[in-house]
């Protein structure tokens, strides 16, 4: 197979909007016109916002799983991380733009997603089968 999943998804979105491209470009150009004012909490912010999230809000055993070097860090100090976070996404133009455009990007893959529901689920299989048998740890 010459993609994955992933390269399908991506060529769906594209394909349900022909300024796609187009806007990527505008929203590049957008945040490169802005800057971070806290480039500690934004470069955090840049594997997304919605992950970020998901990951600090984890038990702390899949926490450490996730970001071992961050082991250390209870629930309680990765939720008052967040809440900074939070208050930097209200204080910085650039994340809070750049989240806007991640939430706008999100909803364009899930509905991609929805409408190739069947489409999705087959490639799926099919990437299943042709997988190579995983090995136990």
């Amino acid at each position: 197979m010459d993609h994955d999943i992933t390269d399908t998804i991506a060529i769906l979105v594209r394909k349900a909007d022909s300024n796609f491209e187009q806007e990527l470009e505008k929203h590049e150009e957008a945040l490169r016109g802005l800057k971070c004012i806290n480039l500690y909490y934004g470069e955090w912010l840049e594997i997304g916002v919605e992950l970020l999230f998901s990951i600090f809000e984890l038990e702390d055993h899949d926490f450490a799983r996730q970001l071992p070097e961050l082991a250390h860090m209870s629930k309680s100090a990765r939720g008052q991380f967040l809440k900074h976070i939070e208050t930097h996404l209200h204080e910085c133009d650039h994340c809070a733009l750049r989240q806007q455009y991640e939430r706008s990007l999100n909803a364009r893959i899930e509905e991609a997603c929805s409408d190739n529901r069947e489409l999705l689920i087959q490639q799926l299989e099919e990437e299943l089968r042709h997988a190579p048998a995983s090995t136990s740890r």
